[in-house]
């Protein structure tokens, strides 16, 4: 299992992108990836099942396509 914490915050565009890869990359080989996020784009990318915390509490719980990610930004906005 591999856990990441917020690992493109305070990368670039070309930096975040090969994280993102890489994470791609670990989920092809079996593994299982918690990656939390406050981009929903990084998420939507790599994800595949999605929680929505808010102040600690699941707000939401979903997969991929069926929540917007307008409707997922509206969301995490509160």
């Amino acid at each position: 299992m591999l856990i990441l914490d917020e690992p493109t915050a305070a990368l670039g565009v070309k930096e975040a992108s090969h994280v993102l890869w890489i994470v791609l990359q670990a989920r092809q080989r079996g593994l299982a990836v918690i990656f939390i996020t406050h981009n929903v784009i990084h998420a939507l990318t790599v994800g595949h099942h999605f929680a929505v915390l808010i102040k600690g509490a699941k707000a939401a719980d979903f997969r991929k396509g069926e929540m917007s990610r307008e409707e997922i930004t509206d969301l995490m906005a509160g």
